[in-house]
């Protein structure tokens, strides 16, 4: 599961992975962290995966997801095409 939010503060997704845990369904939620989170944990069966925080100017969860995209995707260059 990955949801752009906090997954102990957000109801509706922790509902969601529980309920499938609950199922017997191996669970891993990728979800946002805040400083004083661990980046792994598990909670009611959910292994929850905390990988970077919010940067608040991000106003729209798509922002985060165009920088990721832009950050990773390889560019060419001038150094032989690749980065």
């Amino acid at each position: 599961m990955l949801a752009y939010t906090n997954y102990e503060q957000d109801n509706r997704v922790r509902r969601y992975a529980e309920a499938l845990a609950m199922r017997g369904d191996h669970v891993d939620a990728i979800v946002l962290k805040t400083p004083d989170q661990p980046d792994i944990g598990e909670l009611k069966g959910v292994r929850i995966y905390r990988r970077q925080e919010r940067n608040p100017n991000e106003r729209h969860p798509a922002t985060h997801l165009f920088k990721r995209l832009w950050r990773e995707t390889p560019r060419r260059g001038g150094s032989g095409g690749q980065r």
